[in-house]
């Protein structure tokens, strides 16, 4: 049996899943835990890492370092960590949390420079 901490973060997993399918990455699915090198907790979407945290207490440092390595595995250009907001379970209330030098590069291939 998991710990409820385990229960809230892949409850978390599956409804940033959900989402993402409903708004179109329809290859996007909770990545199964257990590799030696963690590449993130979603895949699906090809060259980005997404990371999700649903923790009672929110810090960006430690999972921007934790995004960092897990780009770097998965040898990645794109990455983000998707927090819960507190107090709602809607997925689209929560925060993208990425380094202001991946947003940059997300801007400029986007067109808007």
């Amino acid at each position: 049996m998991s710990t409820p901490s385990k229960r809230k973060g892949s409850a978390w997993e599956l409804a940033i899943a959900k989402y993402l399918v409903e708004k179109g990455w329809i290859y996007a699915e909770r990545r199964i835990a257990g590799s030696n090198l963690d590449k993130g907790d979603l895949n699906g979407i090809v060259g980005c890492v997404i990371e999700a945290k649903n923790e009672k207490k929110i810090t960006l440092s430690g999972y921007l370092k934790e995004l960092e390595v897990e780009m770097g595995n998965a040898k990645a250009k794109m990455g983000v960590v998707m927090v819960k907001k507190k107090g709602t379970t809607d997925v689209g209330q929560g925060y993208a949390v990425m380094p202001i030098e991946l947003w940059t590069k997300l801007m400029i291939e986007a067109g808007y420079q």
